[in-house]
């Protein structure tokens, strides 16, 4: 599984890339909720959530998955 037994998070890529982050298997899920609750706040409209994603930057994103306080 990934690196280490890490998941390796990738961002407009492939899983050939070099991951931006990597987290336990047991942070994922968390990770993912929080990633997915962002989303939902900032949508506007019929936005997708690539289209919300792109707005926020790579650092923003990884703030994210690790739980850490964002201005997003």
């Amino acid at each position: 599984m990934g690196l280490d037994g890490r998941c390796g998070m990738v961002i407009n890529g492939s899983a050939r890339d070099r991951p931006l982050a990597t987290l336990t298997p047991e942070a994922l899920p968390g990770a993912l909720s929080r990633l997915a609750e962002t989303v939902r706040r900032l949508r506007v409209g019929d936005e997708s959530a690539a289209e919300v994603l792109s707005r926020l930057d790579r650092a923003q994103i990884v703030r994210l998955f690790h739980g850490e306080a964002t201005g997003a």
